[in-house]
């Protein structure tokens, strides 16, 4: 009997926004952003479990609370700065073989580009980064990275400095080089899901960041209502419906590298 490699999606998720606090419980046409996030991922047919990465900040209690009682989902309480190791502690405690690292900034996340993306990476024992971000062609908000655990206990050990270790998979991409030598892995070892005719979709953003956001996700949650797809509207239905709309939102995004 062949060993089932175990793929954990791990979905980042916390109270304490700067912009917009507590935008993971807002409610959004009846159902707070973090489970909108959790039930998309939940759709994936490789992922075999889904975890919630939160901290031991008290504010995050309503997170736990809310898995626990009304979720029924598996709940990790790390470091609030080290999300680093909060995500590897989460993937150690779940025995993920692979991990699909998620935000919940990102409720409409896409289940089917989740399991093109483990496909390929569980494809080739050399590919040790996977994501649809790396070059950026769709919508910022359906942001998904792919790692074995091999990948993620390297970065842990490699990577000191506190400002870089409030990301995780940030690290694996910024990193790529330096963790294939550590692994002692060699040829093409990162692969990357883009879109068909090098088409670009990077100017639309339905990630979860601001007020302003908020109400833009709740028109897209509100449309697909409507017309009975809010349980399998892809991203490619919301690109489409964004782009008919005209619907858009303009705002400065922090990067990752900023902390």
């Amino acid at each position: 009997m062949l060993f089932r490699k175990r793929v954990v999606a791990i979905i980042q998720a916390r109270m304490a926004s700067t912009r917009l606090p507590g935008k993971v419980l807002m409610p959004m046409v009846g159902k707070p952003a973090l489970q909108w996030c959790i039930e998309r991922v939940k759709r994936s047919k490789k992922v075999h479990e889904v975890v919630v990465a939160t901290t031991t900040n008290p504010k995050d209690i309503d997170i736990v609370n809310f898995c626990n009682d009304v979720l029924n989902v598996r709940v990790y309480c790390g470091s609030e700065d080290d999300v680093l190791g909060r995500v590897y502690s989460a993937a150690q405690l779940l025995k993920a073989d692979y991990i699909v690292d998620i935000t919940a900034d990102c409720p409409l996340v896409d289940p089917a580009d989740i399991d093109e993306i483990v496909s390929q990476v569980k494809s080739n024992n050399n590919y040790i980064y996977g994501s649809n971000i790396n070059p950026r062609r769709w919508p910022d908000g359906f942001d998904i990275q792919v790692y074995p655990i091999d990948s993620l206990r390297a970065v842990n050990f490699l990577i000191n400095n506190p400002v870089h270790r409030c990301h995780g998979g940030w690290n694996i991409l910024n990193n790529i080089n330096a963790i294939a030598t550590y692994l002692n892995k060699k040829n093409e070892y990162e692969i990357a899901l883009i879109p068909e005719g090098g088409r670009d979709y990077a100017f639309m953003e339905v990630t979860l960041d601001t007020q302003d956001d908020l109400m833009l996700i709740n028109k897209v949650l509100s449309h697909f209502y409507k017309i009975g797809k809010q349980d399998t509207f892809t991203m490619f239905d919301v690109i489409e419906y964004l782009t008919k709309s005209n619907l858009s939102v303009n705002v400065k995004r922090k990067l990752a590298g900023e902390g």
